[in-house]
């Protein structure tokens, strides 16, 4: 009887080693899955933004022309090229343009001066390191942007609509997270300022003609669609 057990115990682990020994190769040729495999940000990509701008301009005409402060909302479109090194780095460029913003006024002297950013455009080199999905970046660029300018008086008629374009500088940091293979979503963070430049609304208005520039923040948040 011992014997026959004996036989029987090593007949099932004879039988199981060989059932491994059949199904090991099934296990190594099984693909990995999507979320078994190491998230990677190489590739092109386009998106949105939407965000918020607060900042100041300053003029050159000693005090006699006060600051303009902004307060705006925006809404644009960005697109761009990443790549990630195997040590995880991950290097970017990026354009940005805002395709909408609103119109600021603010009062002088009792005159409502209006500003409209026609357009701006922004490109950004991007540097940031990889945690799997997630990517903490720092980021710096430069751009133009366009803005014309008009005076409407307490009394009189509305100046001349004036246009200049400024040299757009900006820093920033931020965060974007994989949501899929495809889309990932992010907040960012920059710091922008302009070239200074003059405007002369016209010999009724504007006097004297001031050379303004610009500086302020933004905070936007950003969804990507990576090809």
């Amino acid at each position: 009887m011992k014997r026959f057990l004996v036989a029987v115990i090593l007949g099932v682990f004879s039988a199981t080693g060989a059932f491994a020994a059949d199904m090991a190769p099934v296990y190594k040729a099984r693909p990995a899955t999507i979320a078994e495999r190491a998230y990677n940000w190489t590739g092109f990509y386009v998106g949105a933004h939407v965000g918020h701008l607060t900042g100041h301009t300053s003029n050159d005409t000693n005090g006699i022309l006060p600051n303009g402060t902004a307060d705006a909302w925006f809404a644009g479109v960005q697109g761009g090229y990443r790549y990630q090194f195997d040590n995880n780095l991950v290097l970017g460029l990026q354009i940005s343009a805002p395709l909408t913003s609103n119109e600021q006024v603010y009062s002088v002297f009792g005159n409502l001066n209006h500003v409209d950013v026609k357009y701006s455009v922004l490109g950004q080199i991007q540097l940031g390191y990889a945690y799997g999905r997630l990517l903490p970046y720092l980021s710096a660029g430069i751009g133009q942007t366009k803005v014309e300018a008009w005076e409407v008086p307490v009394f009189g008629p509305e100046s001349n609509h004036v246009t200049n374009t400024h040299t757009l500088y900006a820093l920033g940091f931020g965060m974007k997270y994989g949501v899929t293979e495809h889309v990932s979503v992010g907040l960012g963070y920059n710091h922008t300022w302009t070239s200074r430049e003059p405007y002369d609304c016209g010999p009724a208005s504007c006097n004297p003609v001031g050379s303004f520039d610009f500086r302020g923040d933004t905070v936007s948040a950003t969804v990507d669609y990576r090809f």
